[in-house]
């Protein structure tokens, strides 16, 4: 039980940023403001293969969905309603961190910083850069976890992890 648990405890430092994420607007800033309604980050995969999904209501009350996928490094086409950015390049800092640099849109660049809080319960991003509009930007978006597992992605097991780390379900499949 022990190896188990320390095999999730590694997992979730992994893939600590895997998972839905839901805007805190109360602990978020936007400058030059004013930030979404809300919004909710899927975020899936590993370096080599993520996903992420972006579902936002502006504060006029838009609705706005875009996503991306691919591997770590690679120029990535972002699909659905961006406003900033046409690609997207991402690399992993650490177990915890990710940064990402948007660009296109007139030349516009941006850049993110993801990183994952010590409990695995909040994601804070902070991003630089210009918007649509030309302007500056400096915001910072932090985000609740809505997720409590992770999924180690073997296909003879599942390994799911409590935040915790001290809960270890395993489900076997037969091939």
């Amino acid at each position: 039980m022990t190896v188990l648990r320390r095999r999730c405890l590694w997992l979730k430092a992994a893939r600590a940023i895997n998972g839905t994420w839901k805007l805190n607007v109360a602990k978020s800033t936007y400058n030059p403001g004013p930030g979404p309604k809300s919004q909710t980050l899927v975020i899936s995969g590993t370096d080599a293969a993520r996903k992420i999904a972006v579902d936002l209501a502006l504060a006029n009350g838009d609705a706005v969905h875009w996503e991306v996928s691919g591997g770590a490094g690679a120029q990535l086409p972002v699909v659905g309603t961006n406003a900033n950015a046409d690609h997207y390049v991402f690399k992993r800092v650490n177990a915890t961190t990710l940064e990402a640099q948007y660009s296109g849109k007139v030349s516009r660049r941006s850049s993110k910083q993801a990183v994952v809080s010590a409990d695995g319960k909040t994601l804070t991003v902070t991003g630089t850069g210009t918007d649509a509009q030309g302007r500056t930007v400096n915001n910072v978006a932090v985000y609740d976890s809505r997720m409590r597992a992770w999924l180690t992605g073997d296909r003879s097991a599942r390994h799911l992890c409590s935040q915790s780390g001290h809960e270890t379900l395993l489900a076997f499949r037969r091939r």
